[in-house]
């Protein structure tokens, strides 16, 4: 996650290929939205973050969202 999401989310990283949003300190039910729509297929998911997160389990998505969530 941190290859993009720079400064454990806190920054934009303006050397993405994409853009990739702040997410740091975003609240915890929005961050669990996002991932369950990237997971239903409701929202797509950049190439390189799908082959990254791929082998996550529910748990593991569950552990980053509350880190992000949590990241002041």
């Amino acid at each position: 996650c941190a290859s993009c999401h720079v400064d454990s989310g806190r920054k934009i990283n303006e050397n993405a290929a994409a853009p990739v949003p702040v997410i740091a300190g975003q609240w915890l039910a929005y961050l669990q939205i996002q991932i369950d729509a990237f997971a239903s297929g409701k929202r797509r998911m950049n190439g390189h973050m799908a082959e990254q997160t791929k082998p996550l389990s529910r748990e593991e998505w569950d552990a980053v969202v509350h880190f992000y969530a949590g990241v002041k």
